[in-house]
């Protein structure tokens, strides 16, 4: 087995995991337990985890925007789209779910319109979004991968990622001749935004739990649970494969889950049935 397959194996777990728990609180904050249920994943990447709910009986459909990641490696059918409009009809899904990929939403807000739109009224929305402690974590792990590299360099190998999917690939990579030594510097010494807002920093307040619950109320959700993801991760692969699941779950006892997870539903339904 060669590292890309290692690594896609890595990647592959690590997705697994993360769809068992969801499964597990689809059980227990749900009612949506016969086979009949529809779900939507919204940026189904290579379709694993789409592919995991589908085997426990799930009619699943996932979309993502054409450069969606690993979807060289996907083994599920997505659905291609504009990033903007779900090509679906109104009240199409008892279940929405999302992985990892809201920070990558400019129109994040008023996205959460066209999600309505497509939820049923008795729907849930499962968000799973990176946390201060994955921001923090990745801050403290961007210089010990950038020595990595430059090693990496010295004794000859040849490098071909420069970060994970879940950050740009900030080092080493190739730099247009036009860019100053001040830009460079910045490419390659200070980590980028992980998401399309602010910068790395600020990212220690966009990645709060707090912000996304102020989202979330303003836009008309009622949030039902907010859960850290059990799992402990950086935008690097400092160690990668060589850190199994198991070793990852005690980690997050220690440095805090990788992501939140936001269990949310339609607020205006709720005042309706309680008037």
């Amino acid at each position: 087995m060669n590292n890309n397959e290692k690594e896609l194996n890595y990647r592959r777990g690590m997705r697994r995991y993360e769809a068992e728990f969801i499964q597990n609180l689809l059980e227990k904050y749900t009612d949506v337990r016969h086979k009949s249920i529809r779900m939507l994943e919204i940026g189904g990447g290579a379709g694993w985890q789409a592919e995991f709910f589908r085997k426990q009986g799930y009619n699943v459909v996932s979309v993502d925007v054409p450069s969606g990641n690993y979807r060289e490696a996907k083994t599920f059918d997505i659905i291609e789209y504009d990033g903007h409009i779900l090509p679906f009809h109104d009240n199409a899904f008892d279940i929405i779910f999302s992985s990892n990929v809201l920070e990558h939403i400019p129109h994040v807000e008023d996205f959460q319109k066209e999600v309505k739109r497509v939820l049923k009224d008795d729907g849930t929305v499962i968000h799973v979004i990176p946390s201060v402690s994955w921001r923090i974590l990745s801050f403290l792990t961007f210089y010990p991968y950038f020595i990595k590299k430059i090693l990496l360099l010295i004794i000859g190998k040849r490098i071909r990622d420069g970060g994970t999917s879940a950050c740009q690939p900030y080092i080493l990579d190739k730099v247009p001749a036009k860019k100053t030594l001040w830009d460079r510097f910045f490419r390659y010494i200070i980590p980028l935004r992980h998401g399309v807002r602010g910068n790395a920093l600020q990212e220690l307040y966009l990645f709060s739990a707090g912000r996304w619950r102020k989202l979330f109320i303003e836009a008309g959700w009622e949030i039902k649970k907010i859960i850290p993801l059990p799992l402990c991760y950086s935008g690097y692969k400092l160690f990668g494969p060589l850190i199994k699941v198991g070793l990852r779950r005690n980690l997050s006892a220690v440095f805090g889950g990788a992501a939140n997870i936001f269990i949310i539903v339609n607020s205006q339904l709720n005042e309706k049935k309680s008037r």
